[in-house]
């Protein structure tokens, strides 16, 4: 994983990166640029010596080394997510956490994994014997009502409501992802549950003998195939039933990507959209081949 290659111990033995790394605290700018590419071209190995110097007095050094430590990470990152997909075992929820260890390269993945085990494990107790209806209601209860899972419909494209870490802390997201946390507990207590992909919107289906659309958004709303088709035509979307089946994890995560694509290029980060773009490409490349 891109995050775990960072943390890494440093192996530099004739002392080269640490001397470059060092000489960006030098006043003269003619000596940056040398040293920029060799810390660049080393890698995660430059890392544990940027970060000894993060703390400088110099506040003019102090930006030259987090923006090249950033630089580094993305690099990194984006080596990490083309490894995570090729190597063709594809799980939904280790690809949404791969994806925010792109502006959080240290995030603690396992710590969020347990979170979500302690909600699953409430909930199975809760969903025990009931219908599709019964357990859609009883998802919105406890993510939406107790734990105060909602839409944010202040600040919906902030890029921290499609990382699914934030959506977590946060308690808050836009529709996919809040969809993509019940999915990620779903999955744990056996609950069949697919996510449905609308015009401008997503939903949930609670799968079974009746199944149940709900929009875990709009805290929780339960809809029928046909109030779903007649809002949406009143929307100006000439839909069919066909219209509102179940998407693959895949096509979420693909979603998810160009969400955060928009977020970041209305920021103007263009590193950051530079790298996401690269992980849409293999994403797309790696639904072609699967």
């Amino acid at each position: 994983m891109a995050g775990e290659n960072l943390v890494r111990d440093s192996f530099d033995p004739s002392g080269e990166v640490e001397a470059a790394a060092e000489l960006l605290l030098d006043p003269n700018p003619r000596v940056h640029g040398p040293c920029f590419e060799k810390l660049l071209s080393s890698g995660p190995l430059a890392i544990p010596h940027l970060r000894r110097l993060v703390d400088c007095g110099d506040p003019g050094a102090r930006a030259r080394i987090l923006s090249l430590m950033r630089k580094i990470e993305i690099r990194e990152w984006g080596e990490g997510f083309r490894a995570f997909l090729r190597r063709g075992n594809f799980s939904f929820e280790d690809c949404l956490f791969q994806l925010c260890f792109l502006p959080r390269p240290l995030f603690q993945k396992k710590s969020l994994q347990n979170q979500l085990d302690q909600w699953a494990e409430i909930l199975s107790e809760r969903v025990q014997g009931k219908g599709s209806k019964g357990i859609a209601k009883e998802l919105w209860k406890f993510l939406g009502g107790e734990l105060g899972f909602r839409g944010d419909q202040h600040t919906y494209y902030h890029p921290d409501n499609c990382f699914l870490d934030q959506v977590i802390k946060n308690r808050k997201g836009i529709p996919i992802s809040l969809c993509s946390l019940y999915l990620c507990i779903g999955e744990r207590i056996g609950l069949d549950l697919e996510g449905v992909a609308l015009p401008g919107h997503f939903i949930l289906r609670v799968c079974g003998t009746r199944p149940v659309l709900m929009d875990p958004f709009h805290e929780g709303c339960i809809l029928t195939k046909k109030a779903c088709i007649e809002r949406l035509s009143n929307m100006g979307y000439g839909l069919t039933r066909d219209d509102l089946n179940g998407v693959s994890s895949e096509s979420m995560v693909l979603r998810s990507i160009n969400n955060l694509i928009h977020s970041y290029e209305n920021r103007k980060n263009r590193e950051m959209v530079q790298a996401l773009k690269a992980a849409r490409a293999e994403m797309v490349a790696f639904i072609r081949r699967y």
